[in-house]
């Protein structure tokens, strides 16, 4: 029989063994297993957790199977070269030599011209004169003793004295004072005046010029062209040969490990809290083994205990620290400040089952005498505010000493305790950045009806210890003629709640933003009609005009433009 026969044989032979081998395997399905698992634990699980780790097992079988080889051969190949030639070619080069002769040269030169004008200035001057002031002169005051007499209840003569004083009229005191005024008289005279001018000066200069000239004839270039070579090379063609051993897995089996994970005394789970845990199967039966991790938990464990007994599994759970003091200590309190009569800061250290206790107190750094206090427990939210007992003084430097301290099951020793220290500065207020009423612009209405925004200006700084906040009226013409005047809109709204550009521009649209209702928009906020907008910026602060409020009113006539 030929070889290319033979290799063909083989190939059909090989092809009714992979189609058999297929069927038997498609007859024989393997069931769907789950050798790794998520369980959820909540509230109603209990200190227990169960389910069932199903895992294939696989053997290998070997087959016999195609294989492709690379053979090689050698041909006779062509490529491309190129090689270097000379021929005789009429070329023109382009070259500069130096022309010199004899040129008028004119250049512009400065200069300057000079005349003669009659200048009057005013001069200041003085005049005074004498003038006679009279003031008033107090009077003198004449005293006496006078004695008056009385009798008593039983008839008996009483007599007292007391002083009696009498005014006399004062006068004048007149004197010459010299007063003084200010006047101005003109003085003229002749001065010069000079102005810059050019002028055009001219020579006959000796002048050199690189001037072109091109030169021509036949010289010889080097080119390069194209040529075909030969030469042997080894290329390579794939045959399909028969047969190799290759193995593949085949299913053999399932085997099935019933685990139960139970869990120390203490950890049980309140309503909205989950721990999550992954169980995966390792090994087969008689070798098995458990592979188990927290994937999201409220406590911290530790495997204390692991036994496996035939498709039985159990895994024993202790308590240990779940937060390092270094995640829930100091370095967990940021920002510390005060804000309206709070002690606030953020605490990453709220954890769940962590309980936080704080006490702080606020000491002046001038003088060290602690001027209030604060304290309380935390909620479940990271940002904390503790209200402040004691009455604080605004130009003061302070230094907070907080102390924390946290309990829980999921502490090192169930308990930490640590002091955080920061100083808040006082940002001292200079009143004429608060009380000045340029710093406040003209209200405007930009667009009409729905689409209308209040536009002004309020460049004072924003200071924590300075609260704002805007009244704004809206106010149409009423009555016959328009003589009366109606309030249709009004409304307080905060700085802080508005956002406000680097500039101090305050846009706010009327409906969304300030609620007008939007029928009342479309009717009197529409175009060519005539809208009276009155602004008042209200501040506070115990550091400007004694604790009084501050108020700057603008009032401006806005005619709507669509």
């Amino acid at each position: 029989m030929q070889p290319r026969t033979t290799r063909k044989l083989a190939r059909v032979i090989t092809q009714l063994c992979m189609s058999l081998l297929m069927i038997t395997s498609n007859a024989f399905a393997e069931p769907a297993q789950s050798p790794r698992q998520t369980l959820t634990r909540t509230e109603q699980s209990g200190l227990q957790l169960g389910t069932t780790l199903t895992k294939n097992i696989y053997r290998q079988e070997p087959y016999q199977a195609e294989y492709t080889e690379r053979i090689p051969y050698e041909v006779e190949a062509g490529y491309t070269d190129y090689e270097e030639y000379y021929e005789n070619e009429y070329q023109c080069h382009t070259e500069y030599e130096q022309q010199c002769s004899h040129e008028n040269i004119c250049r512009s030169v400065p200069d300057r011209e000079c005349r003669q004008e009659h200048v009057c200035r005013s001069v200041p001057d003085r005049e005074c004169h004498q003038e006679r002031v009279c003031r008033p002169t107090p009077g003198r005051e004449n005293c006496q003793m006078v004695e008056e007499c009385g009798t008593n209840a039983l008839g008996e003569p009483i007599c007292k004295s007391h002083k009696v004083c009498t005014s006399e009229p004062g006068g004048e005191d007149c004197d010459y004072v010299e007063r003084c005024s200010s006047t101005s008289r003109q003085e003229c005279g002749y001065e010069e005046r000079c102005s810059s001018t050019t002028r055009q000066e001219c020579s006959n200069e000796y002048q050199c010029r690189q001037v072109p000239r091109e030169r021509c004839g036949y010289e010889s270039v080097r080119k390069t062209r194209p040529v075909t070579k030969w030469r042997t090379e080894t290329q390579y063609r794939e045959e399909t040969r028969c047969c190799v051993t290759k193995y593949k897995d085949v299913f053999e089996r399932q085997d099935a490990l019933q685990l139960k994970i139970k869990f120390p005394q203490g950890t049980e789970l309140v309503a909205g809290e989950t721990e999550q845990f992954e169980a995966e199967f390792l090994g087969e039966a008689g070798r098995a083994d458990l592979g188990l991790k927290a994937l999201t938990s409220v406590f911290g464990y530790k495997i204390a205990n692991k036994s496996i007994q035939g498709s039985n599994a159990l895994v024993e759970l202790a308590l240990v620290p779940r937060f390092t003091e270094e995640q829930v200590g100091a370095a967990s309190i940021r920002g510390v400040s005060i804000d309206a009569g709070q002690l606030s800061f953020a605490d990453k250290g709220n954890q769940a089952r962590i309980t936080s206790v704080y006490s702080a107190r606020l000491i002046d750094r001038s003088s060290g005498a602690v001027i209030a206090t604060a304290s309380g427990q935390a909620t479940a939210k990271e940002k904390v505010s503790l209200p402040i007992a004691g009455n604080l003084i605004e130009d003061v430097e302070y230094k907070v000493v907080l102390q924390v301290t946290r309990t829980g099951l999921v502490l090192p020793k169930g308990k930490i305790q640590f002091i955080v220290e920061a100083v808040i500065p006082f940002e001292r207020i200079n009143p004429a950045d608060f009380t000045r009423e340029d710093l406040v612009s003209q209200p405007d209405i930009q667009g009409s009806e729905k689409n209308a925004i209040l536009v002004f200006k309020d460049r004072s700084p924003k200071h924590k210890a300075v609260k704002t906040a805007y009244r704004i009226e809206l106010v149409r013409p009423a009555g016959f003629l328009g003589t009366k005047r109606e309030i249709m809109f009004e409304k307080n709204i905060d700085r802080e709640q508005i956002s406000q550009a680097s500039d101090g521009t305050v846009k706010l649209k009327l409906t969304t933003d300030l609620g007008l209702d939007r029928k009342t928009a479309e009717k009197y906020i529409s175009g060519g009609r005539t809208v009276f907008v009155n602004l008042t910026v209200i501040r506070q602060s115990a550091s400007l005009s004694g604790g009084k409020n501050i108020e700057i009113t603008k009032n401006e006539k806005v005619r709507i433009q669509d």
